[in-house]
């Protein structure tokens, strides 16, 4: 009879073993998922990048008054360059709009860098979505076993953020006048974010040492992630978008600048070739702008699961009520970055 109990403590013992093995793999395989997804965002970005050098390049090649300059400064609705002197005058009135009669017309003029940083600021924020995510996986795991040390992870977390700061601020150093208030915003966020993931007065991060750390660091973190999305959506999407207008631009004006007597020269197999190709372009705007940006979605994926894995931390819940949150922000993350790898995967 003493038998029995002994079999259902070495069964029970041996559930839990099964399911902490579950656990990681799930988790393990969250990883995986999270990183073929940041490959696959990078390599969206660049062919996106590409792009935009090919139109910027196309457009000071195919217009003799503009010059090479680090930040190419367009007059849309004159489709011109600023000329030289003009250019003078904007530099002018960036630090003084009053400085001239005219600060109000140059200053209409957008700005495009050549420099590669605004695509490294991008990179950037990639890489910290990944190291996000991974976060909010430790802390899962966390609320699902309260025994699990998640030391290791958090440290490293850290430390792949300390590493991505100190490139932000490389970066920043040479950047344009144009790229500071991208470089300064990027350099903040990871900052403050590298300094509330883990308490330096601690040694170990189990559920009893994380609980008072993440409720009370919970609502910064939140608050960092809207600023760096608001910071990102008001002027890396809003250049997207211009440089693929531009794209429009110039292929209608390639044809209609032509005129009749050039278009008659051209064959009738050519001009729809033309004809296709503006079309085209104007179909795949359309698309893509159908399409979220793939940062725009991670952040605010983001957002969402870091808010329902804090509720796991708040309160006084009962250890199934905190498996099922960790649960649910688990499958939260794997959605989210499916959706990404969609998104990523499918730039024409």
């Amino acid at each position: 009879m003493k038998l029995l109990p002994v079999m259902i403590c070495f069964l029970f013992l041996l559930a839990c073993s099964g399911n902490k093995a579950v656990l990681k793999q799930d988790i393990e395989a969250q990883s995986r998922l999270i990183d073929t997804t940041l490959q696959t965002t990078h390599q969206f970005y660049d062919k996106l990048e590409q792009q935009r050098l090919n139109v910027l390049l196309e457009f000071i090649a195919s217009r003799p008054a503009c010059t090479i300059e680090p930040g190419l400064h367009i007059l849309l609705d004159e489709n011109r360059c600023l000329s030289k002197q003009e250019l003078q005058l904007h530099a002018r009135c960036r630090k003084n709009p009053k400085y001239h009669a005219r600060c109000q017309y140059v200053s209409r003029a957008l700005s495009f860098s050549l420099s590669p940083a605004q695509n490294k600021y991008r990179h950037t924020t990639i890489e910290l979505l990944g190291l996000l995510a991974e976060y909010q996986l430790s802390l899962s795991h966390v609320l699902s076993d309260e025994s699990y040390d998640s030391t290791l992870e958090l440290k490293a977390i850290k430390a792949g953020m300390d590493a991505l700061d100190k490139q932000a601020r490389r970066m920043s150093a040479f950047s344009s006048a144009e790229n500071k208030h991208e470089a300064g915003q990027s350099t903040s966020s990871i900052n403050h974010l590298s300094t509330m993931i883990i308490d330096k007065r601690s040694q170990r991060y189990r559920f009893k040492d994380l609980k008072t750390l993440v409720t009370e660091k919970g609502p910064s973190i939140e608050k960092v992630l809207k600023q760096l999305l608001h910071s990102y959506t008001i002027t890396d999407r809003v250049a997207s978008d211009l440089y693929e207008l531009q794209i429009i631009q110039q292929s209608r004006q390639q044809y209609n600048q032509m005129g009749v007597a050039k278009r008659r020269t051209l064959g009738r197999q050519q001009r729809k070739q033309m004809i296709e190709q503006y079309y085209s372009l104007n179909r795949q705007y359309y698309e893509r702008n159908q399409q979220p940006d793939p940062v725009t979605v991670g952040l605010n994926g983001l957002i969402e699961s870091h808010q329902l894995l804090l509720q796991g931390f708040q309160g006084e819940l009962t250890a199934s009520q905190r498996k099922r949150i960790a649960q649910a922000n688990r499958l939260q993350l794997k959605r989210l970055f499916k959706i990404i790898f969609k998104i990523a995967r499918n730039i024409h």
